[in-house]
């Protein structure tokens, strides 16, 4: 009869053991993408106004994200990180930009790569582009997915009276505010 104790305690340790070799084989999660915080700047001319979100110079990290408000144009959103190790990709496939406001808002819109590790997109000028300018530059993360997958957000700070001149400049270039 020992051989047939043994013979059972070798068999019923075996669904522990197959579980043991299962969490074994598992490789763990994926990291999320690391959301960097970034600090603005403003730029005004007769034809254009500019925010810029991007990393203090002496992180040596060149992501950004820059908006561009045309007089008689549309607005471009442009979300870069050329340092990310992200296999190159051909310009023009699909992506998307995601916005997750601090204030549990956001938005989503479509882009396409416009260089290795460069999203871009041109809207028209208008009331739904400035809502989403107005969101974004309340602060809040910038994500991207598609041909991009794992480019690190972008977090960005509420962008105080800076944010609140660009938008009245491009409200101007929209036909929305006086000039």
């Amino acid at each position: 009869m020992p051989t047939k104790t043994r013979l059972g305690q070798r068999l019923a340790a075996l669904p522990l053991l197959a579980l043991l070799a299962a969490c074994a084989t598992q490789a763990p999660p994926p990291a999320a993408p690391r959301a960097s915080a970034a600090t603005w700047r403003f730029d005004a001319t007769p034809e254009r106004c500019t925010a810029r979100a991007a990393f203090p110079e002496e992180e040596d990290d060149p992501a950004a994200l820059t908006l561009v408000a045309e007089r008689g144009g549309g607005m471009s959103f442009t979300f870069s990180n050329t340092a990310h190790p992200l296999a190159p990709r051909p310009p023009g496939l699909a992506a998307t930009l995601h916005f997750v406001a601090t204030d549990g808002g956001g938005w989503t819109i479509p882009a396409a790569l416009e260089a290795p590790r460069v999203v871009d997109t041109e809207l028209p000028l208008n009331e739904t582009t400035l809502a989403e300018a107005r969101t974004l530059l309340a602060g809040g993360t910038l994500s991207a997915s598609g041909h991009v997958r794992g480019l690190p957000a972008l977090a960005l700070p509420p962008a105080g009276d800076g944010g609140a001149k660009f938008l009245t400049c491009a409200a101007r270039f929209a036909g929305l505010a006086p000039d």
